[in-house]
């Protein structure tokens, strides 16, 4: 968890009505940018990553207590360039650092740049997680391992020990078979995401695991599936394919909800009411991005340097 992250904010911000509970842990998610930070000018939101982290900052500056927060990504956020100015995902990683990004999961886009992959999980001061994106020699190992990736991690928020990891989708869409994006066969191994959750659940459970957390880069009714077969995960955020959540879902007493779900289009607010070590309530927002959102000066800097270079 950061507690450094930039909370500065030109505008005037209204917050909304707050979560009360004993101890509440905000989750702030999911990023799915494809990494178009500078804006997406075809799509119903066209707002550049530093207002979406603006407006979480706005968010986060509304909390009784804004250090029991995280920031999470769900995948599919490193791109070969950045406006036509090639960066081989450089730019994500600095900005995500800005940003001050808890976590982020491999998704499609990550293996599609698998050449450059272990350089960019290296230089970010986030952690990558994945249950299932393993090394092609070695499936008892996470991909990057070495460069700072872990199947898992657990953060410790106001007291609350929060277990994170994350899964990539084993087919690209319900029409494609299971398997991996051409070209990358040999290099990667993605491991089925059910007996990856199996796997990891019981190993961050020991480690002291209160309040489970899922950052899915799978189709939804793939994410649905891991829910409902392995228990214990308290949380499953994001989508690769699918549409936003109206509100989020219980099921197998898993929270479910997708926010964006890609590109900036929405920003999720999870505030779960933890008591006992236990998730005990929860609610969730799903907040609309807009131009008027107050800017994270630090991100903006970051990605006004790397256009600046086309």
């Amino acid at each position: 968890m950061r507690s450094s992250a930039s909370d500065k904010q030109t505008q005037t911000f209204d917050c909304p009505e707050q979560t009360s509970g004993r101890r509440v842990v905000t989750i702030f998610h999911e990023t799915h940018t494809h990494g178009r930070l500078g804006g997406t000018h075809e799509r119903s939101h066209n707002v550049p990553f530093a207002r979406y982290v603006g407006l979480r900052n706005a968010l986060r500056s509304c909390l009784s207590e804004p250090v029991n927060s995280l920031f999470f990504g769900n995948g599919d956020d490193l791109s070969v360039d950045l406006n036509g100015v090639i960066t081989e995902g450089e730019h994500t990683i600095d900005a995500f650092n800005a940003a001050g990004v808890d976590a982020d999961t491999f998704g499609f886009s990550e293996i599609e740049v698998l050449g450059v992959l272990r350089e960019r999980v290296a230089a970010s001061e986030f952690t990558w997680v994945s249950a299932n994106v393993r090394e092609p020699d070695d499936a008892d190992k996470v991909f990057a391992f070495e460069q700072g990736a872990r199947p898992w991690i657990i953060e410790d928020v106001g007291g609350v020990q929060v277990g994170i990891t994350g899964l990539l989708g084993a087919r690209f869409s319900p029409d494609y078979p299971p398997g991996l994006p051409p070209g990358v066969e040999g290099e990667v191994r993605v491991l089925d995401p059910v007996k990856a959750m199996r796997t990891a659940m019981p190993a961050m459970q020991a480690a002291g695991a209160q309040v489970v957390v899922l950052l899915s880069h799978m189709i939804h009714e793939d994410t649905l599936r891991v829910v409902r077969s392995v228990e214990g995960i308290d949380v499953a955020l994001g989508t690769h394919l699918g549409e936003p959540t109206p509100q989020a879902e219980l099921v197998n007493d898993t929270i479910v909800a997708v926010a964006g779900p890609d590109e900036m289009q929405g920003l999720g607010q999870l505030d779960l009411i933890v008591r006992n070590g236990r998730v005990a309530d929860y609610r969730w927002r799903r907040h609309i991005p807009s131009p008027s959102d107050p800017v994270d000066r630090e991100v903006q800097a970051v990605v006004a340097g790397y256009l600046s270079r086309g």
